[in-house]
Order: structure tokens, then C-alpha cells, then sequence
């Protein structure tokens, strides 16, 4: 299951590498300059919110994997996929209680009590209003801390260091 999880994530990172490519080729075409204001929300709501679709991201469909509720056993939530996938921000820390933890659980999955398991399509599909409450939400979050790091940064002068 490790292998699966793996090849998983490196083909989710590569379509999130090529997508921000994409953001940042489109926005430089339009001459607009300021990539990290507009492209940073996006790149973080695509690596929060990978799983929502039915537990799934594009990586984890590829491989027949997905993301259940470990207390339910059917397809995680929306938000339990975001509360997951929120520990990415700890980076090694993360996946370190992965390769040490008895059942390779991340500390995103202990915390928000989910876990990967092969694809079950006999599990009852996640409603599509919650998928897009819970990209609404993280995109909003994202965006307003973005905004506050953006004004932050031009008050203490550092927007010069940051663009140039």
C-alpha cells in the first residue's frame, strides 16, 4: 500500500507542477506579475482539497486507492479529506509518522480518523454540494491569508524583495 500512496502523491504533485506552470505561463502572457498573489490560493486549494472527489485525487483513481472514514468505513468526508490533507504543512514531520506508524497512517489521516484503502465502488458517493462547500471554504481561507501576507509584506517594504 505504501508503493500505491506513493506513485499516488508523485502524480498528484506532477499535475500540481504542471497546472501552477500553466497559472504562471498564463498570467506572465497577460503581463500580470504578481504569481504568488494569484497563483499561491490556487496551488494550495489543489493540494488541500486533491482528495474531496469521493476520497480520490487524480494520483489516488490511477492507482484504485482512496480515503474512507475510519470510524464509518465509507468514503471520508469532504472536510475530513481537508482536515487530512492540512498536515501536509508539517512536510516531513508528516511523513515520517507514515513510515514509522504500525498501520502507515499519516498524521493527517490519525488525526482526522481516515484511512487509504484499495477502491470500494459498491461505497455510497459523497454529495457534490459538500464537495464544493468544503473548495469554497479552503479557497476562501487561502485567499484571505494570501491577501494578509500580500499586505503584510507591502507594509514592511518587502514587496520589492518579494517581486522582483
Amino acid at each position: 500500500m505504501k508503493s500505491k500512496r506513493f506513485v499516488a502523491f508523485i502524480i498528484d504533485m506532477a499535475i500540481a507542477v504542471i497546472l501552477a506552470i500553466f497559472v504562471y505561463v498564463t498570467l506572465r502572457c497577460f503581463n500580470i506579475n504578481s504569481f504568488s498573489f494569484i497563483g499561491a490560493p490556487f496551488a494550495w486549494v489543489l493540494l488541500i482539497c486533491k482528495d474531496c472527489f469521493n476520497g480520490m485525487s487524480v494520483g489516488k483513481r490511477f492507482v484504485g486507492i482512496q480515503i474512507i472514514d475510519s470510524t464509518n468505513r465509507e468514503i471520508a468526508s469532504p472536510a475530513k479529506c481537508v482536515i487530512r490533507n492540512l498536515f501536509y504543512f508539517l512536510g516531513v514531520i508528516d511523513v515520517l509518522v507514515m513510515f514509522f506508524h504500525s498501520k502507515t497512517m499519516r498524521l493527517g489521516d490519525c488525526i482526522a480518523r481516515t484511512e487509504v484503502h484499495l477502491r470500494d465502488d459498491t461505497l455510497q458517493k459523497v454529495k457534490l454540494y459538500k464537495i464544493i462547500l468544503a473548495i469554497g471554504y479552503v479557497l476562501i481561507v487561502f485567499t484571505i491569508v494570501e491577501t494578509l501576507l500580500h499586505v503584510y509584506a507591502s507594509s514592511l517594504g518587502l514587496f520589492g524583495l518579494l517581486y522582483r
